[in-house]
């Protein structure tokens, strides 16, 4: 049996496998998570508002629970249309805000969500009898 072959084809296969990891571990960094929208830099006070807005139907009031400034539940029996709902909070990347409605009318409301004055979540919600509708917005 050659040794020396042997010996030189360990060496080469070292030799490569020491080169492929300095290849890769010297490569650019690629940055998969670049800055989000409205600045990033969190942890960040933003201003939170809640809108609510009857679309149709004869729906005059309506149930709105709501996390809060404090991350709290908030709950409005009867609250009157339109609803608008706003604090200040300071978030972190991926915490969330949401409120959910009910209605025992039939019609449409269409809610929203506001971070300063940009609406990032909005949907529109209907029934012909009792309904309801939630909307939440997580922070990228």
């Amino acid at each position: 049996m050659n040794f020396s072959v042997i010996k030189k084809q360990r060496w080469s296969l070292a030799v490569l496998l020491l080169a492929a990891g300095l290849f890769v571990s010297c490569s650019k960094d690629k940055n998969d998570d670049p800055t989000p929208p409205g600045g990033g830099g969190y942890p960040k006070e933003v201003n939170v508002t809640y809108k609510v807005t009857k679309v149709s139907g004869n729906i005059t009031s309506c149930r709105i629970d709501w996390f809060n400034a404090t991350g709290g539940m908030t709950t409005e029996q009867n609250a009157a249309l339109p609803i608008t709902r706003s604090f200040k909070r300071t978030v972190k990347q991926y915490d969330w805000v949401t409120f959910s409605v009910a209605s025992t009318t039939p019609g449409s409301l269409k809610l929203e969500i506001l971070v300063g004055d940009d609406v990032v979540e909005t949907q529109t919600f209907s029934g012909t009898g009792t309904f309801a509708g939630t909307l939440k917005y997580i922070f990228p």
